[in-house]
This record gives structure tokens, C-alpha cells and sequence, in this order.
């Protein structure tokens, strides 16, 4: 006979599936966003989900695409996000930033532009990349200023395109 009434009241036998989701739940949060919004914009016409990227969004225009890649980060550092967290390899693995990894997805024929979204802000470097692409507020000293930073950060980086940091900044 069963030693319990209910499955309500059993706890799992393993926790494995529990663990690895808490990784994903902020990144299944953003794509439900950008769901949403596809029903508002009629220029957002699909949400790929750990396709391309974390969240790979297609935005038609006509008939031109672009296709933006998103990087979802719930990871709760102890300090804003900075250039240098963008920039940080693993064991000094050229490719393995996020920056360079998102920069990498550049290797097609269509229009491409990036974003991260992160539960924590931002320092006072990276401020300028919160503003919308077309805004005033986007340009001049502060970018270049973060463009030279990267750069020297990952020198030589290029995306199979051949973009390098500044095309993904800006």
C-alpha cells in the first residue's frame, strides 16, 4: 500500500531537472517577455529559445530581417556589471567571454544586433549601452571612450564576419 495519500506530499526522488531549471527560469521569463511583445510589434515575428543564443529574436521589416541575439544573465554577481565582466574569459580562453561569444553569432548574411539581459544594472561605463539604439544619448565620447576600453580588453577579437567589439556596441 502506498505510504502516502497524495503526490502532493511526495518530494522528488531526484532534485537534477529541479537544479539545472534554476538557471534557465530568468532566461524562460525574458523570452515570455519578448512572446508578449511580438504580439504588440508586428515587426518582432519570432522567439527562438536556445537556438541560435540564449533568446534569438527575428524582427522583419518588408523583407529584410534582423536577427538579434540575447544573452540572458540572472547570474547575482556581488558588484554591477561591468566591461570587465563582459570581457572576462575562462582561463584566458580567447572565445569564451560573453562579448566574444555573442559576438561569434555573427556569421550570416542578415542584419544582427545584440543585447544583454541581466537581473543586476550596470556600472557607470556601460550605462550608455541602456539606451536605446537611436538615442542621442548613445553617441560621442562615452561610446568611443567604452569601444577603446573593450578593444584593449580583447584585442583583435573578430566575429566570423569580421566585426569586431565596436560593431557589437554599437
Amino acid at each position: 500500500f502506498p505510504s502516502h495519500d497524495t503526490y502532493h506530499e511526495l518530494e522528488p526522488i531526484e532534485r537534477g531537472g529541479e537544479i539545472s531549471r534554476i538557471g534557465l527560469e530568468f532566461q524562460d521569463h525574458v523570452a515570455s517577455g519578448y512572446c508578449i511583445e511580438m504580439l504588440q510589434d508586428p515587426h518582432l515575428v519570432e522567439v527562438w529559445c536556445e537556438s541560435l543564443d540564449d533568446i534569438t529574436l527575428i524582427r522583419r521589416n518588408g523583407d529584410i530581417e534582423e536577427f538579434e541575439f540575447v544573452q540572458a544573465k540572472s547570474n547575482q554577481l556581488n558588484h554591477l556589471w561591468s566591461a570587465s565582466e563582459l570581457c572576462k574569459r575562462k582561463k584566458s580562453n580567447v572565445g569564451s567571454s560573453i562579448l566574444e561569444k555573442s559576438l561569434a553569432n555573427e556569421r550570416a548574411k542578415e542584419a544582427v544586433c545584440f543585447r544583454i539581459v541581466t537581473c543586476l544594472g550596470v556600472n557607470k561605463e556601460l550605462e550608455i549601452l541602456t539606451f536605446p539604439l537611436n538615442s542621442p544619448k548613445r553617441a560621442g565620447d562615452a561610446l568611443t571612450g567604452l569601444c577603446q576600453s573593450i578593444a584593449e580588453k580583447i584585442p583583435h577579437y573578430t566575429s566570423p564576419n569580421g566585426n569586431g567589439t565596436d560593431f557589437w556596441l554599437s
